[in-house]
């Protein structure tokens, strides 16, 4: 299987909050004759799982191949599948829409604007070293340098690739010359003996790919909370 994820904190968010939070957004119902809302799926003691649901109308126009011109009323649905925890990495989108704009919006509303929705600012050798630490293996198979520093006037953006461990490179390619590690890619097998295929992104965004998912999400939902 693969699939993407995200994490994005709130900040603050207490015992009290979450419980306040997940009342507010069970109360928020996507119903028919409104255009958007939530739906939960299931709720923990620790834990909210649910959809954030919009709806878009538009008017379609067909035309035949004699010019003639038909419209249709159409609805369109969007929805945002995330999972809700008490504590940090606060809020998890498997397979995230490109715009989470919407749905931070209405949190925050439901927040009364007391609380900061964001995405996580560890960077990408923060992510790499950690993930390193507590998987039983990993080997780096790929990483996307930028703002290499050739000279004073100029910068490089290098893409290395290699069947062995890119990063034990690093020091031989690089040197002492600064740098920014924008991406990251890698193999690793958690300590449940978990296999999985990972790419490291910005902001704590991931791809994965593995036979085992939910082990995965696990592992790297620990991984982030011991960051933040």
């Amino acid at each position: 299987m693969i699939f993407r994820i995200v994490w994005l904190r709130i900040k603050p968010l207490s015992s009290q909050g979450f419980l306040k939070l997940t009342k507010a957004i069970a109360a928020d119902q996507f119903t028919q004759g409104v255009t958007s809302g939530f739906i939960v799926d299931a709720e923990r003691k620790s834990s909210l799982e649910a959809r954030f649901i919009q709806t878009r109308n538009f008017t379609e126009t067909v035309a035949d191949p004699f010019g003639n011109e038909s419209k249709f009323e159409r609805t369109e649905y969007t929805q945002i599948k995330f999972t809700l925890f008490d504590q940090a990495p606060h809020l998890e989108i498997i397979n995230p829409a490109r715009n989470l704009t919407p749905l931070i919006n209405r949190l925050g509303e439901l927040c009364e604007g007391k609380s900061a929705i964001y995405l996580p600012e560890q960077s990408v050798s923060e992510l790499m070293q950690t993930m390193a630490e507590m998987a039983s293996s990993a080997k780096f198979t790929g990483l996307l340098i930028s703002n290499l520093q050739l000279s004073p006037t100029a910068t490089a953006k290098v893409l290395i690739k290699s069947s062995e461990d890119v990063k034990k490179l690093l020091p031989k390619f690089i040197g002492q010359r600064s740098h920014t590690i924008k991406e990251a890619q890698l193999e690793i097998l958690t300590p449940s003996g978990c296999q999985a295929r990972i790419t490291i992104k910005e902001n704590c965004r991931l791809s994965v790919q593995t036979e085992k998912d939910e082990e995965s999400v696990r592992f790297l939902r620990q991984m982030v909370h011991s960051l933040i």
